[in-house]
């Protein structure tokens, strides 16, 4: 068994750019929060989701 070798790519190029764009978003975002609801409902009544996204349009100078 060769374990050294070179892999093939399994992933079109699309796909690769869709990854480098997510980790691109990743990196500018202050809190990087994926929108899962995960941490909802909140004990009490904070909209999290709606709390960060704010805060990163903010912080990043989006508009």
């Amino acid at each position: 068994m060769r374990t050294c070798e070179p892999l093939t790519l399994s992933l079109t190029e699309v796909e690769l750019a869709v990854i480098e764009e997510t980790k691109l978003m990743f990196r500018i975002t202050k809190v990087n929060c994926a929108g899962c609801n995960y941490c909802m409902p909140s004990p009490v009544s904070l909209k999290i989701l709606n709390n960060f996204t704010y805060y990163n349009i903010l912080f990043s100078g989006w508009s």
